[in-house]
């Protein structure tokens, strides 16, 4: 039996990327595979959507895309630092308005400066953060082995697989699909 044949006759979608770990192919791709499914399965679920929006800390499927040289980039990741940003910038504006720039100005003045200033904060903090967060990604990422992303990977999609087990006749032929594009690259379907 060869792997896409085992691949087309697995259940469950940890299995599907044990198969294909173990049949020896690409395992950054089986990975990128298999974080992507298990991110599907976060989404809106753990704390994962809005709330943490507000949270720079990235989370370890963020490291094992990283690590995988994954392409996919949501608008999460992109608006989080400048999210994360919102209350310390608001609160750093407000002071330095309030106390250095704005004391002497009249109220509507006063207020342009101040919503001038929270936002000047708000962006440049978002700027740092979106640095810093890169980094983190980078180093950790950079720590990361093979053995070790697909632990990660197994253990969120298993997760997923219990908080929300009506999503896995959705996700099991998109998995099955996508090891197969790369247990043979050359067959488009």
């Amino acid at each position: 039996m060869n792997v896409n044949e085992a691949l087309s006759r697995c259940e469950k979608l940890d299995e599907l990327i044990q198969i294909a770990w173990d049949a020896g192919l690409d395992r950054k791709a089986v990975i990128r595979e298999g974080s992507f499914i298990a991110q599907m399965f976060a989404g809106g679920g753990e704390l994962d959507s809005v709330v943490t929006l507000f949270w720079p800390v990235p989370r370890p499927l963020e490291v094992v895309d990283r690590w995988s040289e994954a392409s996919r980039l949501g608008h999460e990741e992109k608006l989080r630092p400048f999210a994360s940003a919102v209350v310390p910038g608001t609160v750093f504006g407000g002071l330095v308005s309030h106390y250095v720039v704005a004391p002497d100005l009249s109220k509507l003045v006063g207020q342009l400066v101040l919503t001038a200033i929270v936002v000047a904060s708000i962006a440049l903090l978002g700027l740092v953060l979106q640095r810093v967060i890169g980094l983190v990604l980078a180093r950790r990422a950079a720590t990361l082995d093979e053995d070790t992303a697909l632990i990660l990977v197994l253990v969120r999609l298993r997760g997923g697989v219990l908080r929300k087990p009506r999503l896995v006749p959705f996700m099991l032929p998109r998995l099955r699909k996508a090891l197969q594009r790369v247990a043979d690259p050359m067959a488009e379907s």
